[in-house]
């Protein structure tokens, strides 16, 4: 979809959780093409509704793109440093790090999700988070996706389950008492 649009102000932590995640499940959905896209949704009809809630929160006909979705998002809650995804600004971790924390958390708020990005369900692994977010039409970040998990899990906000596998393999997840912050629990 094309032109701008706004989002009504979040009006706690948790809505502002619920957007971000919103994002990048539009993200998901933009990596397949039409027909897979089609056939993404005979599989797992729970996906239209999450691209609804997009439509009607922008209030748009059309499902709006992830990259305006996460700049309308952005935007919508610079004006509130007191979330505690915009408190990952004051933290350094990078631009990428809000994202990918929303896409590590929605297995846990919806584990269906999870079949979206990794073909057997569960965590999200390195490898799969980096093919999900690596080109987001800003080139080739692969590494810069690499690089900002590897801070999360330095900072203590996600971990990897299976430290031990191949890290393109690691399954990342967050930490209980952390989701329950970043998200508004």
């Amino acid at each position: 979809m094309s032109g701008r649009f706004a989002l009504r102000r979040a009006r706690s932590a948790q809505e502002h959780f619920r957007l971000l995640l919103l994002g990048a499940v539009l993200r998901i959905l933009e990596l397949h093409d039409v027909k897979a896209r089609a056939a993404l949704r005979e599989a797992y009809p729970f996906v239209d509704q999450y691209g609804l809630e997009c439509a009607d929160l922008a209030r748009q006909k059309q499902v709006p793109g992830a990259a305006q979705w996460l700049k309308a998002v952005s935007d919508m809650a610079l004006d509130r440093p007191d979330f505690p995804f915009n408190r990952l600004d004051r933290a350094k971790l990078g631009p990428l790090a809000p994202v990918l924390l929303a896409t590590i958390m929605m297995v846990e708020e919806d584990p269906a999700l999870a079949l979206l990005i990794e073909p057997d369900g569960g965590f999200p692994t390195l490898g799969g988070l980096m093919a999900l977010w690596r080109n987001d039409g800003n080139g080739d970040r692969a590494l810069a996706v690499r690089d900002t998990v590897f801070e999360l899990i330095a900072a203590g906000i996600v971990e990897a389950v299976n430290p031990d596998a191949m890290r393109s393999e690691w399954r990342i997840r967050t930490p209980a008492p952390v989701l329950d912050v970043l998200s508004g629990s």
